[in-house]
């Protein structure tokens, strides 16, 4: 029996959750550089456990991410990449944006193993400032080279030197799992 090795280095990982320790809370207020809690009261409540609903159905509400409700700080934060020796492409990247009354992040895990499959690795977070609750939202896209030109996908060289190219792909992948979880807090 092969062992299950994933030689593409890309997990169906969607986090881990942890409560807001004060312990982290003075860590982050030590770093003068850093200024995420400026203007933050944040109150530990050691009480209160974190439930997670791993049957939710809610989806992110999409409609509050347009141009009704703008952005007031964006940020796409590269967490690793990698071409596989010419072979291919692994990008791991963060992306955020704040608005006035909630936030939004996407941590994508992209692979693209030429002539081979394409996977890209979705956990979608949102959160209402003011709720007690966090929507996550973890799918797991791939398909192969040939199912990808069987619906008309072009593989040329503009496509292969997009720094959108996990976007680009992104509609023809094919859907292999989804969860949806409501994160009480």
């Amino acid at each position: 029996m092969e062992p299950d090795i994933d030689w593409a280095f890309s997990n169906p990982y969607k986090g881990t959750i942890h409560r807001l320790t004060p312990q982290f809370v003075a860590s982050i207020r030590e770093r003068d550089d850093f200024d995420l809690l400026e203007g933050h009261q944040l109150e530990e409540v050691p009480d209160k456990q974190i439930r997670v609903d791993f049957s939710s159905e809610k989806p992110i509400p999409v409609h509050k991410l347009g141009p009704e409700n703008p952005i007031l700080d964006y940020g796409d934060i590269p967490l690793y990449e990698d071409e596989f020796g010419d072979r291919g492409y692994s990008k791991v990247n963060v992306r955020y944006r704040v608005m006035a009354n909630s936030f939004f992040v996407l941590l994508r895990s992209y692979v693209r193993i030429d002539a081979v499959l394409v996977r890209i690795l979705d956990t979608r977070i949102y959160h209402e400032f003011g709720s007690q609750n966090f929507i996550r939202d973890f799918s797991w896209r791939e398909s192969t080279y040939s199912e990808l030109t069987l619906k008309g996908f072009n593989f040329g060289s503009e496509w292969l030197l997009s720094q959108q190219q996990s976007d680009e792909v992104y509609p023809k992948l094919d859907l292999k799992q989804e969860w949806k979880e409501q994160i009480d807090f």
